[in-house]
């Protein structure tokens, strides 16, 4: 997913790459791009791309082995927030 941010302040892309660090999730940031034109003030436009990856699913037959440890958090089929 590539996202473009106009006029944002850095506090505001600080916390976006934070959260994307401490996500749960498993993603990496593909790309990024700060450009500041505006001397002195707090606006920069922001580029970012980040991947997520999806959780492959077991084959038919077989046990997950977080289901067996009754572990809800890793039976997800996907990472990322949900579908639109």
């Amino acid at each position: 997913m590539r996202a473009t941010l106009p006029s944002v302040g850095l506090k505001k892309v600080i916390k976006l790459l934070t959260s994307i660090e401490n996500s749960r999730f498993p993603v990496a940031v593909e790309r990024i791009q700060i450009e500041h034109f505006r001397g002195g003030e707090d606006s920069y436009n922001v580029q970012i791309g980040v991947i997520a990856y999806d959780a492959a699913e077991p084959e038919a037959g077989e046990v997950d082995a977080s289901s067996m440890r009754g572990d809800s958090s890793m039976r997800a089929g996907r990472a990322g927030p949900p579908a639109p």
